[in-house]
């Protein structure tokens, strides 16, 4: 009988535990859709546009503490669809001859004065010792996975921190705006985008309510201070 009590209460502490973190974990990354525009130039509210590229930006680790190794974390998919349906969305895999070639990839720290976010530092985050490209130079793919970049780096302050984005994405598809099969054809995208944590720094223009991901907390610190 006091087994299965404890086996109950387990699976209750269970249910409410994954009750508090999967909403933590929805809002933990920026969603951000990429369509070109007449100029060349990218543009972020992408309703109704066929060939558009999906970002998914935040910390590699969630919640980001100070002092721990972290990174940015990007997964980029592919919406041949004007609809943007998710059942036909296509990884940007390298792997299989796509691209993510990087220009410009810094990590930024931000100061907030009367509601607006202040740049006051910047740093070159790839190409580094760290952060190496794959032979045929794009951001290197994570081990496991069809469409995961990450660029590592360990925060060492608290506060609002950014990542400025530029350069090319290319995508081979066999799907048409209408979402069915036509020959297949590469899709190239150029960008420059800056994503910042928080809710001042967030650009999502499709989702409601915008998707963000979370600023860099001081962890727990112990022990300090004088011995008890």
């Amino acid at each position: 009988m006091k087994n299965e009590k404890n086996k109950k209460f387990a699976a209750l502490m269970g249910m409410i535990g994954l009750a508090i973190v999967l909403p933590q974990a929805a809002g933990a990354h920026e969603s951000r859709y990429l369509c070109g525009s007449a100029d060349g130039a990218d543009i972020t509210n992408c309703q109704g546009a066929p060939a558009t590229f999906k970002i998914v930006a935040g910390f590699v680790n969630e919640p980001a503490w100070t002092g721990d190794m972290n990174g940015l974390g990007l997964t980029i998919s592919f919406h041949p669809d004007a609809a943007h349906d998710k059942t036909k969305a296509e990884p940007v895999n390298t792997s299989n001859g796509d691209e993510v070639k990087l220009d410009t990839a810094k990590v930024q720290y931000y100061a907030e004065k009367n509601g607006k976010l202040i740049l006051k530092r910047q740093k070159s985050l790839y190409p580094s010792a760290q952060n190496e490209s794959d032979a045929a130079g794009n951001v290197k793919l994570k081990f496991g996975t069809t469409n995961v970049y990450n660029m590592y780096f360990r925060p060492n302050k608290a506060g609002t921190y950014g990542f400025h984005l530029a350069g090319t994405l290319k995508h081979k598809t066999s799907v048409d705006a209408d979402g069915n099969p036509t020959a297949e054809h590469t899709v190239t995208q150029t960008f420059d985008q800056t994503f910042i944590c928080g809710p001042l720094g967030t650009k999502d223009t499709q989702s409601n309510p915008p998707s963000k991901f979370n600023c860099v907390q001081d962890a727990l610190v112990f022990p300090t201070g004088v011995a008890h």
